[in-house]
């Protein structure tokens, strides 16, 4: 094996054009592995170390240059500033003496199938591309829900974000807690603010507005789930985002004017906690995405029929399915959809029977989702995508809320119910 050594990018072109199969080597972490293990045994090494391009970079205005031969090393400790994300994955990266010898150019280069840099580079214009979560649920004495509950939260895991690769494991475990349910959004309200607290962070480190990386990463229609369903319908996360952004923010101190101070817009409100004084603002932000019926890509479906006829001259409608009512609204739905759908306004609703047709199960509001949209058939204004409809709501409050005291405060807050000694650190 011959040993190559030029000391210009000329010399470096002549020799390769000389010798065609020779191997370039900077730091050598990948191709010495291959040597030392007969995987490969290369007829020319040609050293790249004397160019000395390869081991500067440059920072312009809005891009870093890197030479292929920087080390990791040196990204962490001269670069951190410029590219904080990159520096941050370079500490992962092998052992000191790798990071010493090794460079993202190298590593690329040569389809290294350890790939340290690859994952680093992507992530550095802000996108998401791998997701690895692991999500413990306490499901306490009585773990009766928890299987939905696990369901829910690892099949939305990543939010609404589009994420090639995803590894999340979910497991619940019985507690000596009291026992609890699946109620309002179950799973999808803890997942939410895991990945949503989560989001700020990268953001930070990237030195990008929270709103413009999850605009970056958002879903749309087409975008495949991490359980492999593809999401056929609109998904206007973007565009949310969007005008969530552009809407105006309130006065900093809105409860003052020319004419004094408002007390029904202090902070507290007329419970009179403060007058305004020390009050800081704080902005967060935070989307969540919520399953709608069985959701996974199951088949779900429900029958209804509607019959109309004329009593007195006067047009009835008549609504008949198996859906059992237990306190979602539906019959009040059902009632609303038929009289807007056909312009009828006497509309009976039959009780439930499952002679109709099968209804599926009443579980969660799914219900005034599924039969609802079998009525909806009927209407030109369709489709309403009624299902709970303050449950969506209750997804993201709460992350938004601990965003917003982080971007006042600087604190990080992970865990809920948030006290004042958690504020004031004194706990």
């Amino acid at each position: 094996m011959d040993f190559l050594r030029p000391a210009s990018w000329e010399e470096a072109l002549a020799a390769k054009a000389e010798h065609p199969t020779a191997v370039p080597i900077a730091g050598g972490t990948d191709v010495m592995v291959e040597i030392n293990f007969d995987h490969r045994r290369p007829e020319y090494l040609m050293d790249l170390n004397r160019i000395g391009d390869l081991h500067h970079w440059e920072v312009g205005g809005e891009s870093v240059r890197l030479g292929a031969s920087v080390p990791y090393s040196g990204i962490m400790e001269h670069l951190r500033a410029e590219l904080p994300g990159l520096a941050l994955a370079s500490r992962t990266v092998a052992s000191p003496q790798i990071r010493n010898r090794g460079g993202v150019g190298g590593n690329l280069g040569t389809a290294s199938p350890a790939g340290d840099a690859h994952p680093a580079l992507l992530a550095a214009d802000g996108r998401l591309t791998h997701v690895k979560a692991r999500i413990v649920l306490d499901g306490g004495a009585y773990a009766s829900a928890s299987p939905a509950v696990v369901g829910n939260a690892s099949s939305l895991g990543v939010g609404p974000y589009a994420v090639d690769d995803v590894e999340i494991e979910a497991i619940a475990l019985c507690t000596n807690n009291p026992p609890c349910g699946a109620m309002r959004g179950f799973g999808a309200v803890q997942a939410c603010f895991a990945y949503e607290a989560q989001m700020d962070k990268p953001a930070a480190r990237l030195g990008m507005d929270p709103v413009e990386l999850r605009q970056l990463n958002a879903m749309e229609q087409g975008t495949v789930t991490p359980t492999g369903q593809p999401v056929d319908s609109p998904a206007p996360v973007a565009e949310l985002l969007r005008r969530l952004k552009a809407m105006p923010m309130p006065p900093e101190r809105q409860w003052e004017s020319s004419e004094g101070a408002d007390v029904r817009l202090l902070p507290g409100g007329l419970s009179n906690t403060t007058h305004g004084e020390g009050v800081v603002r704080g902005v967060g932000y935070a989307v969540g995405i919520r399953n709608v019926g069985f959701s996974e890509g199951f088949d779900d479906y429900s029958t209804a029929r509607v019959r109309v006829e004329a009593v007195g001259g006067e047009p009835v409608a008549t609504v008949h399915t198996a859906m059992a009512e237990v306190g979602q609204g539906g019959v009040t739905v059902h009632a609303q959809i038929a009289r807007t759908g056909l312009g009828v306004a006497r509309v009976t609703i039959h009780p439930a029977d499952t002679q109709v047709g099968s209804a599926g199960s009443t579980s969660a509001s799914r219900q005034t989702y599924v039969t609802v949209d079998v009525l909806e058939l009927a209407d030109d204004h369709a489709p309403y995508g009624l299902r709970g409809v303050g449950e969506a709501r209750t997804l993201s409050s709460t992350p938004a809320v601990l965003a917003a005291i982080r971007d006042a405060t600087g604190l990080e807050l992970n865990r809920t119910p948030v006290r004042p000694e958690h504020l004031t650190g004194t706990v």
